[in-house]
C-alpha cells in the first residue's frame, strides 16, 4: 500500500523508468529499470483505485515486456500490462 506522509503527498512503492519514443505509428516503449517517485498532490493526483490497479500490475510483474504506450486510444483486451484512464502500457510493438 502507498505510504502517505502526514503533510500530504505519497511515495510510490513501485515504479519503472521507460524509454518512450514517438514514431509514425504511435509511441514505442522500452523498460530501462526500476525507479521510485514522490507523486503529485492536488489536481495532478490519481484516485486510489488507479493507484491500487497500478500497484497490482507491478506486483504481477512483466513490465520488462512492455513495448508500447497507448494515449487516448482504445487498448486491445489481453495485450496490455496496465490500462489506465486514457492510457495503457502494452505488449505489442507500435
Amino acid at each position: 500500500r502507498q505510504d502517505r506522509p502526514p503533510k500530504g503527498g505519497r511515495h510510490a512503492s513501485h515504479g519503472a523508468a521507460l524509454r518512450i519514443e514517438r514514431g509514425e505509428g504511435g509511441f514505442a516503449a522500452r523498460w530501462i529499470g526500476t525507479a521510485y517517485f514522490v507523486c503529485a498532490n492536488g489536481g495532478l493526483t490519481i484516485d486510489d483505485s488507479e493507484i491500487e490497479a497500478l500497484t497490482g500490475a507491478f506486483r504481477r510483474g512483466g513490465i520488462e515486456f512492455v513495448k508500447s504506450v497507448l494515449w487516448k486510444t482504445e487498448p486491445r483486451t489481453g495485450r496490455c500490462w496496465y490500462i489506465g484512464d486514457q492510457w495503457a502500457l502494452c505488449y505489442d510493438d507500435v
